[in-house]
C-alpha cells in the first residue's frame, strides 16, 4: 500500500480516496515560564 498527499503516483492507479488525516501538537510544554518569558521580554529584563 502507498499513501501519499499528492493526487497521484507515477506509475500506479489511484484505487482509492480517503480522508485527510489529522493529528495534535503541543506549542508549548511550559505554559507559564513562555507566558514569564513573554512579560520579562516585554518589560526589558533577562528571562531564566
Amino acid at each position: 500500500m502507498i499513501v501519499t498527499t499528492t493526487a497521484l503516483v507515477e506509475g500506479s492507479p489511484v484505487m482509492q480516496y480517503v480522508s485527510i488525516a489529522t493529528g495534535e501538537v503541543i506549542m508549548a510544554a511550559n505554559v507559564v515560564r513562555d507566558i514569564l518569558a513573554s512579560f520579562t521580554d516585554l518589560v526589558g529584563r533577562r528571562s531564566k
